[in-house]
């Protein structure tokens, strides 16, 4: 009869020789005015969300692109515009016009003021790629980030 639980060390092999594709952000920041009572729907404006992309290849190769999509806006980086150490330090703005409006309930309406800041998680994704080459090889890693939108109410409407 077995009495003793036997436990092994489980080792997970993870190739130090890949390429590697970070991505960070931070949530996109912006103000609304309040909005009529009745209306449940807001409206976003533009959107700028910064990025910090650390890109690495694997030895033998070295950064040729990378690619990044939010909605409809794309914006790409060839092996020029890439900094020497492929940490990309960049900011990009999503027009309001690609941001579905966001069902809300009484969030900065002009007859409540409980609620003064808002967080809307993955109101967005950012698709990221990177490609690696070396002479006529090439590899492609992807990252997909979800976007979050910080939105603080303002104190009073603003006059149209």
């Amino acid at each position: 009869m077995l009495t003793d639980i036997f436990l092994l060390p489980v080792f997970y092999f993870v190739p130090a020789d890949v390429d590697r594709l970070i991505v960070q952000t931070d949530p996109a920041v912006v103000s609304i005015s309040p909005i009529a009572e009745e209306r449940n729907l807001l409206s976003l404006p533009d959107l700028e969300f910064p990025f910090r992309i650390i890109a690495r290849c694997r030895s033998n190769r070295q950064p040729d692109s990378i690619s990044i999509s939010i909605a409809d806006t794309r914006v790409s980086f060839d092996r020029e515009a890439l900094p020497a150490d492929a940490v990309l330090e960049i900011s990009i703005g999503v027009s309001s016009r690609q941001v579905a409006p966001v069902a809300v309930d009484g969030f900065c309406s002009t007859g409540s003021r409980q609620v003064n800041q808002l967080q809307l998680p993955t109101a967005l994704t950012a698709q990221v790629s990177l490609r690696c080459t070396r002479d006529d090889e090439q590899s492609i890693a992807f990252r997909a980030r979800a976007l979050d939108v910080l939105v603080n109410c303002e104190a009073e409407p603003r006059e149209n």
